[in-house]
């Protein structure tokens, strides 16, 4: 009997290893820039002039997402500079997610510069030197949905030591876009988190926040344990 117990509890903890999986993955980007909840944080132009401002017309989470319009190149976008935290982080490989969706439906399925857009990490003024986030072509994106963005790139020593900005942005569209829920992690975690509700943290403590999936709490410790017992395990998940 005490061999039978200790081997569901070596099971139980596997469970719950295997539901805290998600909850390692931690964004380094601060809660201001990553979800617009209180403005545009951090976030400036670049490469022209191009329009933007936290909105309430739509969200991916929260209550509001950046808005961007009047884009004056393909290349022209709202641009996070992440040096802090990548110098804090080192060299190596790291993961960005975003969720993004038209303003206009008009530009669904458009060719060209009309209807997508790349997340890019931008080390340098040459656009051939800089790495595309999930792929170096653009995504098609919808104004009734929003598309995840998710990728990873490398840092290089050399990138670090260069002093130059480090820039997180959009590029290859010129079309009006919703941007939310923008984090960045250390690490290759695209397996962890394609396709899950990724959101970002609030910076208002009182502010609701759609939750990430199959982030571990005691509860689900407990669906663990009833799983292996053969009572049978529940998940919940809340999607917005």
């Amino acid at each position: 009997m005490k061999k039978v117990i200790s081997l569901l509890l070596v099971l139980a903890m596997t469970a719950c290893f295997a539901f805290s999986v998600s909850a390692a993955a931690t964004n380094i980007i601060g809660a201001d820039d990553s979800g617009f909840e209180n403005g545009v944080g951090a976030w400036t132009a670049f490469g022209g002039t191009v329009t933007f401002d936290a909105s309430a017309d739509t969200f991916h989470s929260g209550a509001k997402s950046l808005k961007v319009t009047a884009r004056q190149y393909a290349w022209t976008s709202p641009a996070l500079n992440v040096r802090t935290q990548l110098e804090a982080g080192g060299a190596g490989v790291y993961t960005g997610v975003a969720y993004v969706k038209l303003v206009n439906a008009a530009d669904e399925g458009q060719t060209g510069d009309i209807g997508s857009t790349r997340m890019l990490f931008r080390f340098s003024s040459a656009g051939a030197d800089n790495l595309g986030i999930g792929g170096d072509t653009a995504t098609p994106l919808l104004a009734d949905e929003w598309t995840q963005l998710i990728g990873t790139f490398e840092i290089t020593q050399a990138m670090l030591d260069n002093g130059n900005p480090l820039l997180i942005c959009f590029d290859n569209g010129t079309s009006d876009l919703y941007i939310d829920d923008v984090t960045l992690y250390e690490g290759d975690v695209v397996e962890e988190l394609s396709g899950e509700d990724v959101v970002a943290p609030t910076a208002d403590p009182n502010a609701t926040k759609a939750p990430t999936e199959n982030t571990a709490d005691f509860s689900s410790i407990a669906y663990a344990v009833a799983a292996i017992s053969g009572l049978g395990a529940l998940v919940i998940r809340k999607k917005k």
